[in-house]
């Protein structure tokens, strides 16, 4: 029997690939020269948005802008933003969205074809703008009992191709990643005609009363312990296998991010007392008139 979903899911998986991979030759190069770079990355960027719109709740929205928090660090621009629904952009000039980091379950980069030192460019730059959701952590109401991937948002590349991709170790990430927290390192990476780089963990390190069996993980750390960078290759067989895999495994960890309160008082540069001032004067001030 056919399965249904499977082949929806599928049809889906087709006009993202060849939206990313094939049309945009045609459509925005010329004599081997890209002549509309900006509106070729937007081309990606919608493609990628589309596909994850299938299979996130509606409770999220996907977006792309920039990121902040109360102490006034903004990030780079982020090519997708996945952010809470209810919550409408910040922005200027109706062009660019500015998003608090409370907001915020997911950052993203869309890129085409990366070398080894082109990946090692964004996956910093992709570390480094989830840092500046490190405040997430400390609004976290119970962070002893949690993972802490489970506070800070996903962060993922989307790439089409990652040159010399079998040369990529441990040692590498570890060279990539050298200054910078485990934490804030990506939580997947996708390329297409590839796999994808996700973790590797003991399900036993999840939960001691399962057997010691090895599992795909969508964080960096668990539990203290730095995870190993796993690399799913791309089956023959079943070419959407590891896109499969990436959309799972990226769907379920979002779900596990923590909703947190936005600390209004905070970002305006209040002291809670000064706030309450501030609101008791107001209403003195309208019960005399």
């Amino acid at each position: 029997m056919e399965n249904i979903f499977k082949t929806l899911v599928d049809s889906k998986i087709d006009i993202f690939c060849s939206s990313f991979i094939e049309e945009p030759e045609s459509i925005f190069y010329r004599d081997n020269k890209l002549i509309h770079p900006g509106e070729f990355g937007m081309y990606r960027e919608r493609a990628l948005k589309q596909l994850l719109s299938v299979f996130l709740r509606k409770i999220y929205a996907i977006n792309d802008g920039f990121i902040f928090n109360k102490d006034n660090e903004v990030s780079t621009q982020c090519d997708i933003i996945v952010n809470d629904s209810a919550i409408d952009a910040i922005t200027t000039d109706n062009v660019s969205n500015f998003f608090p980091i409370e907001y915020v379950y997911s950052i993203g980069e869309v890129k085409s074809n990366l070398t080894k030192s082109s990946l090692k460019e964004a996956a910093i730059k992709l570390a480094k703008n989830k840092m500046i959701a490190r405040d997430r952590l400390r609004q976290s109401k119970d962070l002893t009992n949690k993972i802490i991937d489970h506070v800070l948002p996903i962060s993922f590349i989307v790439c089409n191709k990652i040159e010399a991709i079998n040369t990529i170790s441990e040692d590498y990430w570890n060279e990539v990643y050298n200054d910078i927290a485990p934490m804030f390192r990506h939580n997947l990476i996708l390329s297409i005609e590839d796999g994808i780089f996700a973790y590797e963990i003991s399900t036993r390190s999840i939960d001691d009363r399962c057997d010691d069996t090895r599992a795909i993980w969508g964080h960096p750390v668990i539990n203290g312990n730095v995870l190993n960078s796993k690399f799913v290759k791309a089956d023959g067989l079943d070419k959407y296998s590891h896109i499969y895999r990436f959309l799972g495994v990226f769907r379920d960890s979002i779900e596990y991010i923590e909703k947190l309160e936005f600390p209004i008082v905070e970002y305006l540069g209040l002291k809670n007392d000064e706030f309450e001032n501030a609101i008791g004067h107001r209403e003195t001030n309208e019960l005399a008139q």
